[in-house]
C-alpha cells in the first residue's frame, strides 16, 4: 500500500494499533509505528483527519516511502502487531500453536478437516484479505 501524506495511525501503549477516528483532537498517548515518537491528533474541517508527530516528523513518513499498515478498523479486525505477522506466517508455513487459537477466534483462520495443508488449517476469506491473497471486493 502507498501511504497517503497523512498519517493515519498510531499505536497504543499494549502495541494495538489505532485510527486517528477512534481519538480526541491534541496531544495523545500513541507512538508513530515507525519512529515510535509521540503523536498529536490533527482533526480540522479542512485536511483530513490525521496524526502529527508533537516533535520532529520521522524521515519514514515524511519521505513517502512504500510503508505497509493493515487496514483492520476497515473490517472491525482488532489484531496487535504480532498477531498480525502470525498471519502472515501462517500464511507462509501454517499456523504456530501459539497463536492459531487467537487466530481462529478472529476468524482469519479456520480448520477443515478435509485439507492436508498446514494439519488441515487454511485462511478464512477476512484472513485472506488481511494477507493480501483475496480481493477487497
Amino acid at each position: 500500500m502507498r501511504m497517503s501524506q497523512w498519517l493515519e495511525y498510531g499505536i497504543d501503549p499494549d502495541g494495538n494499533l489505532v485510527s486517528v477516528e477512534r481519538v480526541r483532537r491534541g496531544k495523545t498517548d500513541l507512538k508513530c509505528p515507525y519512529c515510535q515518537e509521540g503523536l498529536t491528533s490533527k482533526k480540522g474541517e479542512i485536511k483530513a483527519h490525521h496524526f502529527a508527530h508533537t516533535n520532529a516528523t520521522c524521515r519514514a513518513v515524511s519521505a513517502g516511502r512504500d510503508v505497509e499498515l493493515p487496514l483492520f478498523d476497515r473490517f472491525n479486525l482488532h489484531l496487535t502487531p504480532k498477531e498480525y505477522l502470525a498471519l502472515l506466517q501462517f500464511e507462509k508455513k501454517g499456523a504456530d500453536s501459539k497463536y492459531r487459537f487467537i487466530l481462529e477466534a478472529k476468524d482469519t483462520i479456520v480448520y477443515n478437516p478435509h485439507k492436508g495443508s498446514y494439519g488441515g488449517w487454511e485462511l478464512t476469506k477476512l484472513g485472506k484479505v488481511v494477507c493480501r491473497k483475496l480481493s477487497m471486493n
